[in-house]
């Protein structure tokens, strides 16, 4: 999610003002209390990644940096609590550009509500616009508490991605109600339905190739999840959850912007913690997307009949190792592989990195 100055338009207000309440709202003080915990990491690291896309040349990437987090939580009432973080990570890689990315998140729990509260950014340019500031927020409540040990409820969210040098730029609203049963401590169940709405405030609708209209692009995301999720043992933790969404969008020119879609999605992921030194976690996720109107092209880039069809994998995996619970090595790697009937699109990428934390 990135972001980008709104241009000077009326239907950006919903967008400013969002951004107002969340800036207020993350820098409101917190009363502190005894029972407060405030943590302080530091660590540096060290990374390689290799991306292969379909039109193109391997691209390699060497980097080294650092970070530095600061976290603080405690209790708020008899019922709720508060947790705080705050991050900065810079690092200079191997062709000498210096990136770095700021993060920020508050999290409230009063009873049955929880509000989230979030900013990330990246403040210093590289020469290439990549600059971003990206607010977001979330709200949760329990609405209906079951017989069954069952609970319904409804939860909103929202964004705005701001990104200086292209046209993404957009304000993103959604709610969903949610389904959560959990028939024993070791075995969970949820299904979630419902709807969210993006406004790309800077791309107008095209009536004809070439010829923008009047309106700005908006779309329309219908979806549908689910999930199971447990525990095998004391210390290890597992989940599997899909998902069908169907984007409706007014964008239909030019031919490559049409964006009518239905997605289909796959994850698992795994946490186990064998001994107090050791965590390993692993995941792997699939994601389908069929276009209803773009069409994929030829090899010689000329639009053809059939519809853009886009297939995407990734697996990852971490462990990380503490000898006392206060210095933590870790190593992060994770692949990622995509096709498509457009053979301008797909590739693949390889990552790692080698951290270490104080």
């Amino acid at each position: 999610m990135f972001v980008r100055r709104p241009r000077n338009h009326t239907k950006t207000m919903p967008a400013a003002f969002s951004l107002f309440v969340v800036a207020v709202l993350l820098f409101a003080p917190v009363r502190a209390t005894a029972n407060d915990t405030l943590s302080l990491f530091a660590g540096t690291h060290i990374g390689f990644s290799v991306t292969s896309p379909a039109a193109g040349s391997t691209a390699f990437d060497v980097s080294a940096g650092g970070d530095l987090s600061l976290c603080r939580c405690g209790v708020l009432g008899e019922e709720g609590y508060y947790s705080f973080a705050s991050r900065f990570q810079a690092a200079i890689h191997n062709d000498l550009v210096f990136s770095d990315e700021e993060s920020v998140s508050l999290k409230l729990s009063f009873r049955r509500s929880v509000f989230e509260a979030a900013m990330l950014a990246s403040l210093i340019d590289d020469g290439s616009g990549a600059t971003y500031f990206n607010p977001s927020w979330k709200m949760s409540t329990e609405l209906v508490s079951l017989s069954n040990d069952g609970v319904v409820s409804l939860k909103y969210g929202g964004y705005v991605a701001w990104l200086p040098g292209v046209p993404d730029d957009h304000f993103y609203e959604g709610i969903h109600a949610v389904y959560r049963i959990d028939p024993s401590i070791t075995l969970g169940y949820e299904l979630a339905a419902g709807g969210s709405w993006e406004y790309y405030y800077e791309q107008p609708v095209y009536v004809l190739p070439g010829e923008p209209g009047g309106a700005d692009r908006h779309d329309l995301i219908l979806d549908v999840t689910g999930g199971v999720d447990g525990f095998a043992g004391y210390f290890t933790e597992w989940a599997v959850s899909g998902g069908v969404s169907w984007r409706i969008s007014n964008a239909t020119f030019p031919v490559d912007a049409a964006e009518d879609r239905l997605t289909a999605a796959i994850e698992a992921t795994l946490f186990t913690s064998p001994h107090r030194s050791w965590t390993i976690e692993g995941a792997f996720s699939a994601e389908g997307i069929r276009y209803f109107s773009r069409p994929a092209r030829s090899s010689a880039g000329v639009y053809g009949e059939d519809k853009l069809l886009f297939l995407e994998m990734s697996a990852s995996a971490r462990t990380e190792w503490s000898p006392d619970q206060r210095t933590y090595v870790s190593l992060d790697g994770s692949f990622g592989y995509s096709l498509s009937n457009d053979p301008f699109l797909g590739g693949w990428y390889a990552k790692g990195v080698l951290a270490l934390t104080l």
